[in-house]
């Protein structure tokens, strides 16, 4: 009996061990430094945001633009489709930046729509769409006279109409939220946002004016 009484002894201890190694390992993860992704880190708008590789080429002074945006790689990546004879001075990267937006406002929409006459959507979904649907017909609005400011070189005009998209933008939201829910296109309407925020940047820095 005794030897049996130390096997028991020794696999007790072993697994205690085992319990203390597991232990410290979970929390050395879990207290280790976050590593934040370039959309996650704070940006103050005086500093050059570092941007990493992307799959496609950009003149290296849109580059410079958009890392002084708070959003670098969505300024990029939006602006990609719109790239337009080279020109990459401030007030064209605006242009090429509210087209994104204006295209995905639509796609957005038309997603709601959809969501909203679709059968198999439950009524609170169906209702909150119906209300806030129109919102992107605002914002829309609101992008077409922010070029028409732009091209006229009216920058408070082009940011007044600027920040009324990004208010619209929110409108689902809100409405999804206040009602404990969760919008099924919020990851659009934050892109849309994101988009704009990174129009009034650039705007508010380099002074638009020519």
């Amino acid at each position: 009996m005794e030897p049996m009484k130390h096997l028991n002894l020794h696999l007790l201890l072993f697994f205690f061990f085992f319990l203390c190694v597991c232990g410290a390992i979970c929390t050395a993860a879990d207290t280790g430094p976050k590593i934040l992704s370039p959309l996650e880190k704070p940006h103050d708008g005086n500093h050059e945001t570092k941007i990493g590789h992307l799959p496609f080429s950009v003149d290296d002074n849109i580059r410079k633009i958009c890392s002084k945006t708070e959003y670098p790689e969505v300024c990029l990546s939006g602006i990609v489709p719109f790239l337009d004879g080279g020109k990459d001075d401030p007030p064209s990267v605006i242009q090429m930046l509210v087209k994104a937006t204006r295209t995905l406002a639509l796609t957005t929409q038309a997603k709601v729509k959809k969501i909203s006459e679709d059968p198999s959507t439950d009524s609170f979904t169906a209702r909150m769409f119906d209300a806030c649907w129109g919102s992107y017909d605002n914002s829309v609005s609101s992008l077409d006279d922010a070029m028409k400011a732009l091209q006229n070189h009216d920058a408070a005009a082009m940011n007044s109409f600027l920040s009324a998209a990004f208010s619209n933008f929110g409108v689902c939201d809100d409405a999804f939220s206040e009602g404990g829910h969760g919008s099924p296109v919020h990851d659009l309407d934050k892109q849309l946002e994101d988009l704009v925020s990174n129009c009034l940047s650039i705007s508010s820095q380099f002074m638009v004016k020519n």
